[in-house]
């Protein structure tokens, strides 16, 4: 096995090379409307493509590395992926980016295939990070990710995959053009209050769309930001996964709902009027239901933006070594796996998702 960080590394130009993402304050004069509207955040993301392939990808190895201590990074040979499965079990449980050679020649090849192999590269720390997988392998023009099987456990069906992760990323970074400047809002609250409003499946999923748009540029920032910003990104991101599980939840009232309102009228065509009272009474329980849902989603969503609000004064105050000891940034902020290295797997545990190409 190859560490990351004694593998594909020549001359280190970018020792000092400050981070790509850096926030700016308000100016003082548009301060009180700022506090006033809910402050949002300026962001730059630049990516030099003046750096030479092999030192851009060691620098961005390296700050995947140091951003993410709780996922283990291996560049392997492209034969892995024969015996994938094998391979996998012989991990273990932890959390591991298997990064294939011909991935890296790719990688280093065009600024196109760079731009390519460094979305995917992202989506799947992001897909690890987020615990949605144990591990990926990286090929040259495909990526496979696995999951260890445990009894205790139920595979959600609506789960993110790989592909949709990396399609989350691609649109980031479309609508940015890798280098952008522009508001970053961390506060969730007024998402919350959309899908309490949202009447409808229709109105539903235009939240969920924004919430996963949103959702896309905090995970640029969370892979490559400050240290500061990427704990407010991924405090964004935790309370954006809530708001779309809640989206569901209330996507499935309004068919119990609507499923009533069939029965009801069925009913009233067949004359059975006390039918019709039955369901009228039981519509009325799972309108009160769901009323129930929406002020806890307003509840919520309140609690959620006063959260990130306490975020951002108590990191307006601390240093970096206070942060690093607190554990506000790193692997723990998306998804914790000390402790979790190591243990015997078997290859029937292993199971393997669809290969996506990317």
């Amino acid at each position: 096995m190859k560490p990351v960080t004694n593998h594909y590394q020549h001359e280190r130009l970018w020792q000092n090379y400050k981070t790509t993402l850096r926030s700016f304050t308000e100016p003082a004069s548009k301060a009180a409307a700022g506090q006033a509207a809910g402050t949002k955040d300026l962001a730059e993301l630049t990516d030099p493509a003046s750096a030479e392939p092999k030192d851009r990808i060691q620098k961005l190895l390296d700050e995947l590395t140091k951003n993410f201590p709780g996922i283990s990074f291996e560049i392997v040979p492209d034969g892995d992926y024969l015996n994938l499965k094998e391979k996998a079990a012989s991990l273990g449980y932890g959390k591991h980016l298997l990064i294939s050679e011909s991935f890296l020649r790719r990688m280093e090849s065009s600024e196109k295939d760079y731009q390519d192999c460094k979305s995917m590269l992202l989506a799947s720390v992001l897909f690890l990070a987020e615990n949605k997988a144990a591990g990926v392998f990286l090929g040259e023009k495909q990526a496979t990710s696995w999951s260890i099987k445990d009894k205790a456990e139920q595979k959600d069906p609506e789960a993110e995959t790989l592909a949709q992760m990396l399609q989350s990323l691609k649109e980031a970074k479309n609508n940015s053009k890798i280098r952008f400047s522009g508001n970053v809002s961390y506060e969730t609250g007024e998402l919350y209050r959309k899908l309490a409003r949202a009447g409808d499946k229709a109105l539903i999923q235009s939240v969920i769309s924004e919430t996963y748009q949103n959702m896309g540029t905090l995970r640029l920032i969370s892979c490559l930001g400050e240290d500061k910003e990427r704990a407010k990104a991924q405090k964004a991101i935790r309370s954006l996964q809530r708001l779309v599980v809640r989206s569901r939840q209330k996507m499935r009232h309004l068919d119990k709902e609507e499923l009533i309102k069939l029965k009801k009228i069925r009913a009233a065509k067949r004359q059975e009027e006390e039918k019709v009272r039955e369901l009228q009474k039981e519509l009325k329980k799972k309108q009160a239901k769901r009323m129930r849902l929406d002020k806890r989603i307003l509840e919520e969503g309140e609690k959620a933006d006063l959260e990130i609000r306490r975020l951002k004064q108590y990191l307006a105050h601390v240093n970096q070594g206070e942060m690093l000891a607190a554990g506000a940034v790193g692997a723990g902020a998306v998804g914790d796996f000390s402790g979790m290295d190591g243990g015997t797997v078997s290859v029937g545990q292993i199971e393997m998702a669809e290969t996506v190409e990317f």
